[in-house]
């Protein structure tokens, strides 16, 4: 949302709900100090799941390259006997369906988008209905204030039967430009059989491609409004998406995928304890292999070593790491001889070159 208000001026309502000062010079710095503080965690972690495979291959560039084999992606499972029947004839409009809260934040932001910029630019109007749970007033307001709007636009509160909807609908929609909230409803659009049109962010977020034709990708104004119009009026084109959907769902978000994804974990974390479970040594001086891994997990300590405060993360965890539960360790024979680099907690994949790029980056000398 910041870049978007601050860069673009996108005056979105959730803007002036969250009180944020989008001119304060020190937001870059919140945001980066948050960041570095969850890259931080997801270094610790022996595995990371996702439940989105965008969101995997971000988290794969974030981390050191030797934890990227650890990082899954499970996704929400979906079962598969919730498909709607009704065919393409049968099918009328465009829904969006989002849980609300009262506020604009994010998927309020998201339908006022489409209504204030998209919506008009069709020129014969389709219908669209907004449903979820406390659909804030804001978006009332703005559809009873406009009657260009008020005649195509309807709402649902709190709606009792969502099977129905989807049912009745030709297109889902999915235009947020920020947050992180429209995943699950375009999971579930998917897994029962309705196209869904997506903005660029949503598409990223399952790592979807035009070319993949999962879901009509409108990464602005114009190419949102083509795909709305292209998939609803054509029925070769709104089959093929409803297809690839369902086979994208039955691939990824199975219960026979989820338990093959969990399996492989299970699998492996054995694995390591096999390797490591008569393998604890003492750890009486510093090791290469042992800085890389202090260091990375620790920035603290590499920036403490830089201002000269200690010689090198041994040091430091003689000193103060040990008793407050931080993890150095070296490998023994039998490690060296598997590759594989053993903490208390961590087992990460020994890698030779990394030495180098420790060296640059934190100005330790091994």
């Amino acid at each position: 949302m910041v870049n978007l208000v601050h860069d673009q001026g996108i005056e979105f309502p959730g803007a002036n709900e969250s009180k944020l000062d989008f001119q304060q010079p020190s937001l870059d710095l919140v945001i980066k100090e948050v960041r570095d503080l969850e890259i931080s965690f997801l270094s610790m972690a022996d595995t990371v799941v996702s439940s989105l495979e965008g969101e995997t291959e971000t988290i794969k560039r974030l981390l050191p390259q030797p934890t990227t084999q650890n990082v899954h992606t499970i996704g929400h499972v979906m079962e598969m006997n919730r498909v709607s029947k009704s065919s393409f004839s049968e099918r009328k409009g465009i829904l969006f369906l989002a849980s609300f809260g009262g506020q604009m934040y994010y998927n309020g932001d998201a339908i006022w988008y489409f209504l204030k910029e998209i919506y008009p630019l069709i020129n014969e109007y389709i219908p669209l209905t907004i449903a979820g749970t406390d659909i804030p007033t804001f978006l009332h307001d703005m559809v009873r204030k406009d009657p260009s709007l008020s005649d195509y636009v309807s709402f649902i509160e709190s709606p009792d039967n969502i099977d129905k909807l989807y049912e009745e609908s030709c297109l889902v929609i999915a235009p947020h430009l920020y947050g992180t909230s429209p995943y699950n409803k375009v999971i579930e659009a998917l897994s029962v059989g309705v196209p869904t049109i997506m903005s660029s962010l949503t598409a990223n977020g399952f790592g979807f491609t035009p070319e993949d034709e999962i879901g009509c990708i409108g990464g602005d104004i114009e190419s949102f409004k083509k795909c709305i119009l292209d998939v609803y009026y054509d029925e070769e084109k709104w089959t093929k998406f409803r297809d690839n959907g369902l086979d994208f769902i039955r691939q990824t978000h199975s219960y026979e995928k989820a338990m093959e994804v969990w399996s492989t974990i299970i699998s492996n974390a054995l694995k390591e304890i096999d390797i490591t479970r008569d393998s604890n040594i003492e750890i009486t001086e510093q090791c290469p292999e042992g800085e890389r891994k202090y260091l990375h997990l620790n920035r603290d300590v590499a920036e403490a070593i830089k201002r000269g405060n200690y010689e090198t993360g041994f040091q430091h965890w003689e000193i103060n790491g040990k008793s407050k539960g931080r993890s150095y360790s070296c490998m023994n024979d039998a490690q060296k001889q598997s590759g594989l680099l053993t903490t208390n907690t961590h087992i990460v994949e020994e890698n030779p070159d990394d030495e180098e790029f420790y060296k640059h980056i934190l100005a330790v000398s091994f």
